[in-house]
């Protein structure tokens, strides 16, 4: 028979607050904050206090398989999902290679935890839209790393793989994996879209004719290295927004 004990690190009272057993009263009924069933608090002389589920868990408890980190990792994830939180995730932009943020996507999405995909594998969170449609996975990494069967299984979806160390940590989250939809970056998007590229007029003097309507031509050095529409330059380009107001 399986051992359940040391698995849930916390309970749960009737008041909904999370109680650790060495403050927990043995009066009182605390349950599982995953499959919210009954505990036991167990106290004794070889192993420390501690809660037990009074009797074996659904084969569905996460704290049958997981860590508090995981859990916790998860939980905070799916808040984030939902709109919770202002997070950001560190991804690779497609155009420059520069690691830059992305909000992460919140707020017109349902947000699941432990959700069943079609292939009988579980998803830590699964983002879906509100008719259903899956939008993206997200896989809490803290122990074990998406193994191959499920990377294969959940390729068909955009998805990626966190740390759960560092979405407890702060609002930027590096990507383990990024399977997600490619991302380009603000600064790429403004060039994309704005972008003007200046050919020096005398390359020894290093002037470009200046596309901002009160002057006529910029030294790079002088102006173009202080304007907010500068982006870059080579030997003989400036790279310019070209004087447009950023969307």
């Amino acid at each position: 028979m399986q051992d359940y004990e040391l698995r849930v690190p916390f309970g749960v009272d009737a008041g909904g607050h999370e109680v650790r057993p060495e403050n927990a009263l043995p009066m009182l009924r605390y349950v599982c904050p995953d499959c919210r069933t009954e505990l036991v608090l167990r106290r004794g002389t070889k192993k420390r206090t501690h809660f037990a589920h009074k009797a074996a868990p659904g084969a569905n408890c996460d704290f049958l398989n997981e860590t508090e980190e995981h859990y916790r990792a998860k939980l905070r994830l799916a808040q984030a999902l939902a709109g919770g939180e202002e997070v950001f995730l560190i991804r690779r932009c497609r155009s420059c290679d520069e690691e830059t943020p992305q909000r992460l996507p919140s707020g017109d999405a349902i947000a699941d935890t432990e959700f069943v995909l079609p292939s009988g594998h579980r998803a830590d969170v699964a983002l879906r839209l509100t008719n259903g449609n899956l939008r993206a996975i997200f896989e809490v990494l803290h122990r074990h790393p998406v193994d191959d069967e499920k990377a294969r299984a959940i390729a068909g979806t955009p998805w990626a793989e966190l740390r759960a160390d560092a979405i407890l940590a702060g609002n930027d989250w590096p990507l383990v994996r990024d399977h997600l939809i490619p991302w380009t970056c603000r600064r790429c998007r403004d060039i994309a879209r704005f972008g003007k590229r200046l050919e020096l007029l005398v390359p020894g003097r290093k002037l470009v004719a200046c596309p901002l309507p009160d002057r006529a031509s910029a030294s790079v050095i002088d102006d173009c290295a202080f304007c907010l529409h500068f982006v870059e330059m080579d030997g003989r380009h400036v790279l310019c927004l070209g004087g447009e107001v950023r969307a």
